[in-house]
Formats: C-alpha cells, sequence, structure tokens
C-alpha cells in the first residue's frame, strides 16, 4: 500500500507541475541523458573490466544461437567509442545549457531544482538497496550462475 501510495504522490506532482517543467526534467535526465550515460557505463564494465574475452564467452554460454565474430570488435571498440562522442558533444551543446537552467522558463526554478533533487535522491536509494541485495544475497560472478534447487 505505501509503495502505491508513493506512486500516486509523484504522479500527482508530474501532473500538478507540467508547466513549470517538472516532467521535462525527469524525462531529460532519466530517459535521455541518462539512458546514453547507462549505456556506456554499461558497455566500459562488460567489456572494458569485465575483459573481452570473457564478455564474449558470456554472451554465447547456453546460447542457441553463435554471433558473428565481427560483432566482437563492435562491441569492444565502435560501441564505446561511438557513445563517448555523442556523450561528449550532447554535454557540450545540449546539458551544459540545461544543466545551467538557460532553458527553464521563468518562475520555474525551483520547480526544476526540486525535481533534480527528488532525481538524486532516488539515484542514492537505488544504490542503496542495490548494494543490500548484492550483500544479502552473496552473490559472487566467479562462481558462475546457480540454479534454483541445487
Amino acid at each position: 500500500m505505501k509503495g502505491k501510495l508513493v506512486v500516486l504522490v509523484f504522479g500527482l506532482m508530474h501532473i500538478a507541475w507540467l508547466e513549470h517543467g517538472f516532467l521535462d526534467e525527469w524525462d531529460y535526465w532519466g530517459g535521455t541523458f541518462g539512458l546514453v550515460i547507462l549505456a556506456l557505463l554499461e558497455t566500459v564494465i562488460f567489456v572494458w573490466i569485465f575483459k573481452p574475452e570473457h564478455a564474449w564467452r558470456s554472451i554465447h554460454e547456453g546460447a542457441d544461437i553463435q554471433i558473428p565474430r565481427v560483432f566482437k570488435f563492435v562491441m569492444t571498440y565502435v560501441t564505446s567509442v561511438y557513445l563517448f562522442i555523442i556523450l561528449t558533444w550532447w554535454g557540450w551543446t545540449d546539458a551544459l545549457p540545461i544543466l545551467r537552467m538557460e532553458r527553464v522558463r521563468p518562475g520555474s526554478e525551483n520547480y526544476v531544482l526540486l525535481s533534480r533533487a527528488i532525481i538524486v535522491l532516488f539515484a542514492i536509494a537505488f544504490v542503496i538497496l542495490v548494494r543490500r541485495a548484492w550483500t544479502r544475497n552473496g552473490y559472487d560472478d566467479r562462481k558462475g550462475f546457480v540454479e534454483v534447487g541445487e
């Protein structure tokens, strides 16, 4: 019941303050800019930290089809460079003016700041909850995936 109430409150905030750019902030930072940042982080972690050979092996483990080998090169180099270029260009041309609130309608600055504060709080809560779940489950990637009932 608490979860539904929280969703209702946040939904009503977006409806009530729509003309002040509340929803626009969520859409931009979460659905647009955040998507590219998370894609870049995922690519860097999966390919460059996990190592391309391990990533490639993990992709094919238990798979019914084999991905053509050219995609290992694309996954390793092209994707990371492409996302970095997009993020750099986009950050310079679009994110900085939005971050500096140059495109905010006069009188809506406080709503935009509130929206950003809530987004940051959600991100912090998400990281804490993921960390708690990871610790509680005791998952260790080096052991591999353990089937339920084994």
